[in-house]
């Protein structure tokens, strides 16, 4: 009886070990992940800022310019049509 127990045994001690393994790996990976969004998820946000505001002025065009009494002078678009 000893005999045809054992080979069962080996069997599911390599498949725990293996399943253990498999966590291992897993949880270092979780690790990796988790500490590169900590450090680049901040640097992201900055530079998606930079490039927005750059890319604004491009779009809408250079902020209003403050006149000398204190007013903003709008931006009108009847020139820019042909």
């Amino acid at each position: 009886m000893g005999k045809t127990l054992r080979p069962t045994m080996l069997r599911f001690s390599f498949t725990g070990q293996t399943a253990i393994e498999y966590m291992l790996l897993l949880s270092a990976v979780v690790v990796v992940v988790l500490v590169a969004m900590r450090t680049i998820l901040p640097n992201t946000v900055a530079y998606s800022n930079i490039y927005f505001n750059r890319v604004a002025y491009g779009i809408m065009g250079e902020p209003a310019s403050e006149q000398p009494d204190g007013t903003h002078k709008a931006r009108s678009t009847h020139f820019d049509y042909p």
